[in-house]
């Protein structure tokens, strides 16, 4: 029934808790989970996972801003090997940060060469924008065009440059922050964008919404997020645009299956 369209399964944090993970997200009704690959040390662990895990993967491959740093090599050659084993796959988790203390020079390079290589081989992108979204929308526009799918995770801007990023045809993301009604330039943002456009996301193990269902243990193991709590996320969203659960249900995951190039 529902699509969590952003995780990181293959996150270490999870390492032995993988059997509780699906559990949880079956009961919650959660059939299928878009994994984002962050650099060349998870992506052979992400693959992994998609031959074994209980719940259908849909994976990325990618290397984030906050993994760019004093990464070297042929890490290009490796990330065009893993989509060659994945055609289907887009390229993410890429963008820009304005988090963390990375310098912008490097955090420029790997994005810009990894949305040449989404244009080469017409490959959608996931992308990363945290308080860097009017930077992003800079450096995307002028490829936009030529990118097959654009999908804004964990969206956050203000409805102002929703707009102007969905005038480039992106689909935009939306997870725990939905879930803060403080949040409220990403909650108006997500009311006016069209429901077409939406997905909803976890961002698993991260960003653990209000309310959410803590994951089996304790100490530090009860703030992991997982994707059961796509229910708080999708609840958030039915209750701004004032739509049934079965509604958030149908659009999101049509539109996430038509932005992975799946039959929906």
């Amino acid at each position: 029934m529902w699509i969590d369209a952003h995780v990181h399964l293959q996150d270490e944090r999870l390492a032995g808790k993988l059997n509780e993970y699906a559990d949880l997200a079956k009961r919650a009704g959660v059939t299928c989970l878009c994994s984002a690959g962050t650099s060349p040390s998870d992506w052979e662990r992400l693959v992994s996972l998609t031959e074994t895990f209980p719940i259908r993967i849909l994976p990325s491959f990618g290397v984030h801003p906050w993994d760019a740093v004093g990464l070297l090599g042929d890490w290009q050659e490796k990330l065009e090997n893993f989509l060659s084993r994945f055609p289907e796959s887009p390229i993410g988790e890429i963008g820009l940060d304005g988090l963390r203390d990375v310098p912008e020079e490097i955090q420029l390079r790997f994005f810009r060469a990894q949305l040449a290589l989404a244009v080469r081989l017409r490959r959608p992108v996931v992308l990363h924008g945290a308080r860097s979204w009017g930077r992003l929308y800079e450096e995307l526009r002028p490829c936009a065009g030529q990118l097959p799918g654009i999908m804004l995770h964990a969206f956050s801007a203000s409805p102002d440059l929703a707009e102007r990023f969905l005038a480039l045809g992106a689909v935009f993301s939306f997870g725990g922050l939905l879930c803060n009604e403080n949040a409220t330039r990403c909650r108006e943002a997500a009311t006016r964008l069209p429901l077409d456009r939406i997905v909803i996301e976890t961002d698993s193990p991260d960003c653990f919404p209000n309310g959410g269902i803590p994951f089996p243990g304790e100490g530090d193991n009860s703030k992991l997020n997982h994707s059961a709590n796509l229910i708080k996320v999708a609840t958030a969203l039915s209750t701004l645009r004032d739509i049934s659960l079965e509604e958030i249900a149908r659009a999101t995951r049509e539109t996430t299956l038509r932005f992975f190039g799946m039959p929906v």
